[in-house]
């Protein structure tokens, strides 16, 4: 599953690999995995120099494999941590983790968990690669493997049961900025305003939008980012494609209804903030009727066509 390298996509890929562990019923190796995935993210995020990052599950015979892929700039070695508990155990020497780089001590935690893991170079960038076993049947804490070519062949593209990729063709990027914009917008100001007396609506919505933007703000991100990236090579369109649970078709619909309440305080002067524009509220229907008919429906993708 990609990720915007976002600290919104660290929780995201918690879930993916939460969700997966469930479907093959590895509930006995969630808590290791939780605290893995997390290191493992949050590197990709914090010092990978990379834009998105990739989170891939593969079934072993007594566990699972988890890896991150990403294409940022920072070399494999910069990321081995110099001192490996292994290493220091038996010496009378203990790794500090004060000595450590940054971006070293998220993987010494790793290498305590890990029956195997390692890091490869894979010619655009780098994956971080762990095996978690039965406790039993997990030797630690092991020093990390280095490979310099990533194996082929692996699927970058399964997801947990429940999941979808939702498609979003042909998606115009200046009105994709401008309604996410908008958003950003709406919710700084009801955000400033809530507590003034009198505005209760303000309040709820402002509780329903951050609540409902949270649960799913690594779409949102990715969303962005790619748009971002369009505008910049000159694309005046791009195709978005957005792994989310299937509760995200709900929760975008209750989110639709929360701002177009808000449109309406808008339309009474009640906020300062302007209300969409048709332009605006026509790409964001679009996206929502495609989110309902990829997730509810399987229905194929469908470009967004202007007014």
């Amino acid at each position: 599953m990609r990720l915007p390298a976002h600290p919104a996509g660290v929780p995201a890929a918690r879930r993916f690999v939460g969700d997966g562990l469930r479907a093959w019923r590895r509930r006995d190796l969630l808590d290791d995995a939780s605290v893995v995935v997390s290191e493992l993210a949050s590197n990709a995020v914090l010092h990978s120099g990379s834009s998105f990052f990739d989170v891939v599950m593969e079934p072993l015979a007594a566990g699972v494999r988890v890896s991150v892929y990403e294409e940022g700039p920072v070399p494999a070695v910069a990321v081995v941590p110099r001192l490996s508990a292994l290493a220091c155990r038996g010496t009378g020497h203990e790794a500090v983790l004060d000595d450590e780089p940054t971006t070293g001590r998220g993987l010494l935690l790793v290498e305590l968990f890990a029956a195997a893991w390692g890091i490869e170079e894979t010619g655009v960038g780098k994956r971080v690669w762990v095996d978690l076993l039965r406790s039993e049947d997990a030797p630690r804490p092991i020093p990390p493997e280095r490979v310099w070519a990533a194996p082929k062949g692996l699927d970058l593209t399964s997801l947990p049961p429940g999941w979808h990729v939702v498609r979003l063709l042909d998606c115009p990027v200046e009105l994709s900025l401008r309604q996410d914009q908008h958003l950003d917008e709406l919710i700084r100001e009801l955000q400033l305003i809530q507590a003034r007396p009198g505005l209760r609506p303000a309040r709820d919505l402002t509780r329903v939008m951050t609540d409902l933007l949270g649960r799913h703000a690594q779409a949102r991100h990715m969303g962005r980012r790619m748009a971002l990236d369009a505008g910049a090579a000159g694309h005046a369109v791009v195709t978005i494609s957005l792994p989310v649970p299937a509760s995200a078709s709900k929760d975008v619909q209750d989110l639709h209804r929360a701002v177009q309440h808000a449109n309406v305080l808008c339309d009474q002067q009640r906020l300062l903030t302007l209300a969409s524009t048709p332009q605006v509220q026509s790409v964001r229907q679009w996206m929502v009727d495609e989110f309902v008919a990829q997730i509810e429906r399987g229905d194929a993708p469908t470009p967004y066509r202007p007014l």
